[in-house]
């Protein structure tokens, strides 16, 4: 019998930064670290480079998340591959805006968006989460195909974390509120011909004190 191919999968969160603490709707919305966020970004390095080393490391290209994954990266000895595709959800008109403000500007939309298992809502302007699943699905598949038998670490977001455990674990999308992780968090499967198994899940242990 042909001996499974195993993979291994690492997801990061990226670090924190002013809009999360502000409760601000940034999807697409290229913020950077604050310095708190540097921080937990050399803890989650120290914490991969001992007890994970990856092979390759995928990141989405807004700066918050490149800079969580150029500190993982300059730690492994590794230039992290920057992916369009791993951009977090596209909020449109409400890119930036602080979540009150949303809730009185917008309240018939934010009161579909609650809604988690709609997969056709989307923000006036900006991406459905269908198209997002789709695209983060696209996305994820083409980088493990790439790189089977290997350790791969993907820095990317909230939603495009959570959404795509929700999918590639249960099917459906939908599930992806369990799913939730919090900033540099570290969740790891492993993947093999007969299917994922998730080994982690936002584990924040290498934070204490952050």
């Amino acid at each position: 019998h042909r001996r499974p191919s195993v993979s291994e999968l690492l997801l990061v969160r990226h670090g924190t930064t002013a809009d999360n603490l502000a409760a601000r709707w940034s999807g697409w919305r290229d913020t950077p670290l604050s310095e708190n966020g540097v921080f937990q970004a050399a803890l989650v390095a120290e914490r991969v480079a001992i007890y994970f080393p990856a092979q390759v490391v995928y990141t989405s290209p807004l700066q918050r998340a490149l800079q969580t994954a150029t500190c993982i990266g300059q730690r492994l000895g590794l230039t992290p591959h920057s992916h369009d595709g791993l951009k977090e959800l596209f909020f449109g008109e409400v890119e930036g805006l602080p979540d009150q403000e949303v809730r009185q500007r917008y309240p018939e939309a934010y009161a579909a968006a609650m809604d988690f298992t709609n997969l056709d809502f989307g923000w006036p302007g900006g991406e459905t989460r269908r198209q997002f699943v789709e695209r983060i699905g696209r996305t994820m598949t083409g980088i493990l195909a790439a790189d089977t038998g290997e350790r791969t670490l993907v820095v990317g977001h909230g939603g495009m974390i959570s959404v795509f455990l929700a999918d590639f674990l249960e099917g459906d999308a939908s599930q992806w509120p369990k799913y939730m992780v919090s900033n540099c968090s570290l969740t790891r499967l492993e993947v093999t011909d007969h299917g994922p198994r998730l080994v982690l899940l936002n584990d924040c242990t290498h934070l204490e004190g952050a």
